[in-house]
């Protein structure tokens, strides 16, 4: 199953999510009715269970119940809809600057960076949970290409370089499956289930939980429940709400369970094939495992994210039925077959895997019809497969790409001061006479240092070459996230005025604007509806087509990306009509096709640039930037 076919089950998932949602408001209804009409038809009588529900006050104190969980779904899914990072705040995590220099800090960031080059998904923020001690992580967005991740405490500091590959692997590999969306579905619809619960518990508590958890996750058992600070007063609603909601909540891990615990071993198997060294993972969980406290999480909203972590952070009962991972022996054996004879782990050495020069790696199949000079079909269909399917060559590419990256560049990339100039040096690429025009808006717009900085970049980036500019841009992006509102529309007006100065649109300033603008926009995006055909926006996907042909192989390439489109003859459109914002427009509409129909639009583009047997740099920095912003993350193609 390929990276559009994961997407497409995703999607119908949610709605079969949406499904258990009404069954398990329907039961809870019923049930505590039903509850309620025994318990209370031994004090008092009752005609029948049916004159119960139809009572006016029982009928105005379900509407109650179930606005109360409807509205806590409404409420939770806009909190999650408006911003990436709505989870992270939610959970009280603090932001690691992209910039940081403790050294467990920048060693995260590093393997982080390196996986997010090698699978063409751009680096998300990472987010630490400082005051949980606990082994785990999660990744969370709507979107492949807008995603944060979160990590403990206990991660960063109880694994090494090895393990944590294999966890972020892993972390990626939901990305890449499609899961980050639904598990984001999934916080919602049982925010709702789970908040009669939460309350009562909370109240139960005196509010003392969230405030004490780095205490409590040092206790187990009764000492866990004799530190609880119990209020009298809050003791009689509080039961009753915890009763209440204890069914919400057996019912919420049931279907967090059931759609949960084989994507995990999907997790698992991806990042193997991924990563390739799976010792890194079989040792992260085998130190889970054998950790006093394993993945647990102590904070008040784990109940709702249990399903997003890496492992189990819930103890629970039934955990057949319940568990949202599988049990940690039966992941590391599906990974390792021979740890089932075992008696004992014995720690491995810690070891670093000698990274690949890429250039002694055979090449891909594409790459061998690219030398032959021969155009097959197979190959568009190859290098569209490789969509969210990186490699271990993929891999070993990024973290040599990254070490011949100069660390110049790198810190420049990090702070969103620096990053902003690291853009504008990116812009002011080519002719002199450009450079000139494009400089004066900078010394316009700007101050003396920027632009004598932008200045003191440009050779440096010259130097390296075309293939390091788009892992350039997606490495600068955490940091630019965070400039303020102010600062961040600024900066995209600067961004615009530079591309306007020379009266050109080149098509790396297309793709430094598409990349730039679909991670920092300064207005909401209207939503679209979704698209099961492609006839509506076959004009935009036309429009791409002809800016590919235009880069590569002209006329050809052109009617060869085509007849994957559409069966008609249609001639290229003019592409001097079309601005900056059309073109952006044009994208924004063709991501709302599904995703089966994107994986056409893509294989129709690759087509086009693989049918005269070359591929440009030019090209595929143009197909990346094309289907990054609908939400296909490309690697890197290897030649």
């Amino acid at each position: 199953m390929d990276f559009f076919h994961h997407q497409d089950q995703a999607r119908k998932q949610t709605r079969l999510l949406l499904f258990y949602f009404i069954l398990a408001i329907v039961a809870i209804v019923v049930i505590l009715n039903f509850s309620f009409f025994l318990l209370l038809s031994q004090f008092i009588f009752i005609e029948s269970f049916q004159v119960w529900l139809y009572h006016p006050i029982i009928i105005w104190l379900n509407i109650a119940l179930i606005g109360i969980m409807l509205g806590a779904t409404g409420w939770r899914m806009y909190q999650l809809a408006q911003d990436v990072d709505a989870l992270a705040y939610l959970l009280g995590a603090i932001e690691i600057p992209p910039d940081a220099l403790r050294p467990e800090e920048r060693r995260l960031l590093n393997v982080v960076e390196e996986i997010s080059i090698a699978s063409g998904i751009p680096v998300p923020s990472v987010y630490l949970l400082d005051h949980e001690y606990g082994i785990n992580a999660f990744v969370s967005g709507y979107r492949a290409t807008e995603t944060i991740l979160v990590v403990t405490r206990g991660l960063l500091e109880k694994l090494n370089r090895e393990e944590l590959q294999g966890v972020i692997g892993h972390e990626f590999s939901h990305i890449l499956n499609g899961d980050t969306r639904l598990n984001l579905h999934l916080v919602g619809l049982l925010s709702g289930i789970l908040v009669i619960g939460q309350l009562g518990f909370f109240l139960f508590t005196n509010g003392t939980y969230q405030h004490r958890r780095e205490h409590f996750q040092q206790l187990t058992g009764g000492e866990y429940l004799k530190n609880l600070q119990v209020s009298p007063l809050m003791l009689p609603p509080a039961l009753i709400l915890i009763t209440m909601g204890y069914l919400g909540l057996f019912i919420g891990r049931i279907i967090k369970a059931a759609i949960s615990q084989q994507r995990e071993f999907l997790a698992d198997a991806s990042a193997v094939q991924f990563i390739r060294n799976r010792q890194g993972l079989i040792n992260a969980l085998l130190k889970i495992k054998n950790d006093k406290i394993g993945a647990k999480l102590f904070n008040f909203h784990t109940e709702a994210i249990s399903h997003m972590c890496f492992a189990q952070s819930l103890v629970t009962h039934f955990s057949k039925i319940t568990a949202t991972h599988p049990p940690l022996e039966a992941r590391v054996i599906r990974l390792d077959l021979t740890y089932k004879y075992r008696f004992k782990w014995q720690k491995q050495k810690e070891k670093q895997q000698a990274i690949i020069d890429p250039r002694t790696v055979p090449p891909f199949p594409e790459a061998a019809y690219l030398q032959n000079n021969q155009f097959n079909a197979q190959a568009a269909r190859h290098l569209t497969a490789q969509i969210g399917k990186p490699t271990p060559e993929h891999l070993h590419y990024a973290a040599e790409l990254y070490q011949r990256l100069p660390d110049e560049l790198l810190a420049q990339a990090r702070h969103k001061e620096t990053a902003q100039q690291l853009i504008y040096a990116l812009l002011c690429q080519g002719k002199i006479s450009d450079r000139k025009k494009k400089q004066q808006v900078l010394q316009d717009k700007t101050n003396a240092n920027t632009l004598e900085a932008v200045i003191k970049l440009m050779p440096l980036i010259q130097s390296f070459g075309i293939e390091g500019r788009l892992p350039l841009i997606d490495l600068a992006i955490p940091a630019l996230k965070r400039l303020s509102y102010p600062e961040r529309k600024y900066f995209l007006e600067i961004i615009d005025a530079v591309i306007k100065a020379d009266g050109r649109f080149s098509l790396f300033e297309f793709v430094l604007a598409t990349i730039i603008h679909q991670h920092l926009p300064v207005l909401s995006a209207p939503r679209i509806k979704p698209l099961s055909t492609l006839e509506p926006v076959l004009t935009e996907a036309i429009i791409f087509l002809a800016l590919l042909a235009h880069v590569g192989g002209g006329e050809t390439a052109y009617q060869a990306g085509l007849s994957i489109l559409t069966s008609q003859t249609i001639s290229p459109p003019h592409l001097a009509h079309y601005s900056a914002r059309q073109l952006q427009t044009a994208l924004r509409r063709l991501q709302a096709l599904n995703p089966l129909l994107k994986k056409q639009v893509v294989t129709a583009y690759a087509t086009c640039v693989l049918s005269d047997g070359q591929v440009r740099p030019r090209e595929m920095e143009v197909l990346r930037a094309i289907t990054e912003a609908l939400d296909c993350p490309m690697p890197p193609l290897l030649l």
